[in-house]
């Protein structure tokens, strides 16, 4: 078992959902170009290792007062930039082509169990309200 999330394709930059839940970013309507580069980068929640090896994300989110809804996609290594600090996604994501799981208040619920990445790939996972969080491990 790997456990670990990380935000390089290296495997050296962990994420920092690891058991412990992390604020998941808001995709807004409008950004600043600061913003949008922000963005990219704290949606990247895994990045799979470079050699092409199978990971299995398993990944849980739970939200405070509000049901919310939790957005995860998975984006090739094509639509990544790999930098010093980890990897950022090329494009903003979007909520049509995400998969979409709704979080009731006050509850933990599996946005995603097992799903197999691997030559780079990343997952992002974004919300459309401030409050879900997220945490994970992979297998």
């Amino acid at each position: 078992m790997v456990d670990k999330l990380f935000k390089d394709r290296g495997h050296s930059i962990l994420t920092s959902a690891q058991g412990a839940p992390v604020a998941v970013p808001v995709l807004k309507q409008d950004f600043s170009a600061s913003e949008v580069v922000d963005f990219v980068s704290a949606c990247v929640f895994h990045v799979a290792h470079g050699d092409g090896r199978a990971e299995k994300v398993h990944l849980r989110a739970s939200t405070g007062g509000a049901d919310a809804n939790v957005y995860v996609a998975v984006y090739p290594e094509a639509a990544v930039v790999h930098a010093a600090e980890g990897a950022r996604v090329t494009s903003l994501p979007s909520v049509a082509s995400s998969l979409r799981t709704p979080v009731p208040s006050h509850t933990v619920v599996s946005v995603m169990d097992g799903y197999q990445v691997g030559g780079g790939a990343v997952v992002v996972v974004f919300t459309d309200v401030a409050g879900p969080a997220v945490f994970g491990f992979t297998s």
